[in-house]
């Protein structure tokens, strides 16, 4: 009779534990597909999020790669605030005339200048 009871709290357990070892494990793949960031992983970082943020606690602390997904998201901010910086560092140039060599050279106050910035901030922003 022992027996019996302590087979079924078992298979009890295992039936409930099971459904949670497939969301964790889906989580792991939607992390790892993501690979080495750009600034096209915006949709896959947010669904790997999105699928681990549903997770319980309890659940998330199995996930291996949470912190593989944590570094992603740093990465992409990270990418987006450069090339926002690029892309406000142009906009004040303004109109460009063949006077705009000073506004172009000085870049944006407070910040590396000119072509610099575009080479030490944001190794994707290369000269041709």
């Amino acid at each position: 009779m022992k027996r019996r009871a302590l087979i079924i709290m078992l298979v009890l357990a295992l039936v409930l534990t099971l459904p949670g070892c497939g969301k964790v494990d889906k989580v792991e793949e939607a992390i790892d597909a993501i690979g080495t960031v750009t600034l096209d992983d915006a949709e896959a970082i947010a669904y790997a999020e999105e699928l681990y943020y549903a997770l319980s606690a309890s659940e998330q602390g199995k996930v291996e790669n949470s912190a593989a997904l944590i570094a992603a998201r740093k990465e992409f901010d990270r990418l987006t605030a450069a090339v926002q910086y690029c892309i406000d560092s142009i906009n004040a140039i303004g109109e460009v005339t063949l006077d705009s060599g000073d506004a172009i050279r000085t870049g944006m106050p407070g910040k590396p200048s000119g072509p610099t910035i575009l080479l030490t901030m944001l190794p994707i922003c290369t000269p041709c």
